[in-house]
């Protein structure tokens, strides 16, 4: 299949989740982001970024990932795999309606919100697909056994910072989507955290403390 084939094919898929999420949930897609299809000859100066993401970018395209340039509504897509995709459009969709800033916070809340951010992704990818499996649940909760996990996390070279996000993230997420479709979890609290924009300080760290307390 050729690249512009691929990009399209991909651009209709995001497009299609972000509709079947928004109407799950009742959720606005005030707009349509640009998605990118990051293929081997694709070059970062097509996206028009400034080059402090142009790091970002070359991970992204060096390990065949996805992200979502929150700033500049972007998405780029490093592989054709719905997990990505559905994954990406839940980020989009949280960060639209939430109006959520990531960044000027402190640690606990930097932290927290990108940690609720990456739960309502892995949420809406378990939507599309619900037969995603979570790679980070076989290890020990890095809150709960702290020494346990970093030695398995030096052992492995990964970062600490990340693994804290994702797993605490996919996690959640799990136990949200299990919640959600055994409806112990509504409708209407998963849509009012699509919309939370954890502002204030300590608001992001106290969301994330009570769901971890209300789901794990």
């Amino acid at each position: 299949m050729r690249a512009s084939q691929l990009q399209e094919k991909i651009e209709t898929k995001l497009f299609e989740c972000l509709e079947d999420i928004a109407e799950e949930i009742g959720l606005n897609i005030p707009f349509l982001p640009e998605v990118y299809f990051i293929g081997r000859n694709f070059k970062f100066e097509t996206l028009g970024l400034s080059e402090k993401e142009r790091e970002d970018y070359e991970l992204v395209k060096k390990g065949r990932q996805s992200i979502f340039f929150h700033k500049q509504k972007i998405i780029l897509i490093g592989t054709n795999n719905i997990e990505h995709i559905s994954e990406e459009a839940g980020h989009f969709l949280h960060i639209t309606n939430s109006h959520l800033t990531l960044y000027d916070k402190n640690t606990k809340d930097y932290l927290a919100s990108w940690i609720i951010a990456e739960m309502l992704g892995y949420f809406s990818s378990k939507l599309i697909n619900p037969d995603r499996k979570n790679p980070l649940n076989r290890y020990p909760d890095i809150l709960n056994e702290e020494d346990k996990c970093m030695r398995i996390i030096n052992k492995k070279g990964w970062d600490t910072e990340d693994f804290l996000i994702y797993q605490q993230g996919y996690n959640l997420g799990e136990k949200l989507f299990n919640a959600y479709i055994s409806r112990v979890t509504s409708r209407r609290y998963i849509r009012n955290l699509f919309k939370n924009n954890l502002k204030g300080k300590n608001n992001a760290y106290s969301t994330f403390l009570k769901l971890r307390k209300r789901l794990l």
